[in-house]
């Protein structure tokens, strides 16, 4: 997705996580669907960085998570 690829290394704030990793933000004007990258240990509420996108859900991993 050629269009993911300017949003990738934004940042979000993510309040709440589903027990399926699974959450909503609000995002350039509108709400998105977002999912824990590959990899990542866990949902916390916090700041997220946007590592692609998937159609309409962002991916994201934890600022300050190790690669």
């Amino acid at each position: 997705d050629p269009d993911g690829l300017l949003d990738a290394g934004a940042r979000v704030n993510i309040e709440h996580w589903s027990s399926t990793r699974q959450g909503k933000v609000r995002y350039r004007g509108a709400e998105w669907a977002v999912e824990l990258a590959d990899g990542e240990a866990d949902g916390r509420p916090g700041e997220h960085q946007i590592k692609s996108v998937r159609g309409t859900r962002l991916i994201v991993t934890r600022v300050g998570s190790k690669p």
